[in-house]
């Protein structure tokens, strides 16, 4: 699924517990399923998830929709950041 030029998999691989994480130069993001719920979160650094700094995260619900709202979330925070 193409959303805001993030190439992500569909609602399925995050429903069977797959992680998906990315990057924009320093800007690192990451979606999972989280109990009943897909968990975004977003840092700004080098570093791998394990290890990041001052990170942000975000709850959406686990449909076709949460991951949409997670993926404008995730862009949004990649514009704020970039101001």
């Amino acid at each position: 699924m193409l959303h805001h030029g993030y190439d992500i998999p569909t609602i399925a691989y995050f429903e069977s517990g797959n992680v998906y994480s990315g990057n924009i130069g320093t800007f690192r993001y990451r979606i999972e399923k989280s109990e009943d719920k897909l968990l975004a979160t977003v840092w700004l650094n080098d570093l791998c998830y394990e290890l990041r700094q001052q990170a942000k995260e975000s709850s959406f619900s686990l449909d076709t929709d949460g991951l949409l709202c997670a993926l404008d979330w995730i862009e949004q925070e990649r514009k704020n950041v970039q101001k």
